[in-house]
């Protein structure tokens, strides 16, 4: 999220506030905030009303409220991409590696939900790994051609220590563009 959009977001509020105030919500520094304020006065985005000699009120105009919701449609726009391209590298990954298991190891957030929507879309099956798993995994499926999928780099050497191939999904994002 750009400075800009921080300041938008909290200015939407309608709410009297000094810049000081708006520098604290922004976690910007009151010089920054100042200079931003001016920007977005002179593009149109942002009209200032006093209310007293210390506190304004800033007021987001109809200008200002449609450049928001155009930052906010770039954002979901670059956001459904990486989705896409997550759901392309496991796709491919699962084509190239061919593999009889797939083993999803990391924390249960966003990402795992993604690979493991993508992965009943495509009917394929697939289990989740513990960490107090990864000791055994490779004498558990070393009759099978595995594919472990994990997403966290703070697990890299955890994983390159299991002796069974494994791509870090996000690490892989970087190389695909999808339109």
């Amino acid at each position: 999220m750009t400075a800009e959009e921080r300041v938008l977001n909290v200015i939407q509020g309608n709410q009297p506030m000094t810049q000081r105030m708006l520098a604290n919500q922004t976690g910007m520094s009151l010089g920054n905030i100042n200079l931003l304020i001016k920007r977005l006065v002179e593009k149109g985005l942002v009209k200032i009303e006093h209310l007293n000699t210390r506190t304004l009120r800033y007021i987001l105009t109809p200008k200002g409220m449609a450049e928001k919701a155009r930052l906010a449609y770039a954002f979901f726009r670059i956001s459904c991409r990486y989705i896409l391209s997550i759901e392309t590298v496991l796709v491919q990954s699962i084509l190239r590696e061919q593999p009889d298991v797939i083993l999803l190891f990391g924390e249960d957030d966003e990402v795992k939900r993604i690979l493991i929507n993508r992965l009943q879309g495509m009917q394929v099956s697939y289990k989740e790994i513990k960490l107090k798993q990864m000791d055994t995994i490779a004498d558990e499926y070393q009759q099978q051609r595995v594919l472990l999928i994990y997403w966290d780099h703070v697990f890299m050497t955890l994983v390159s220590n299991a002796g069974i191939p494994a791509i870090n999904i996000i690490e892989n994002v970087d190389h695909i563009n999808v339109m």
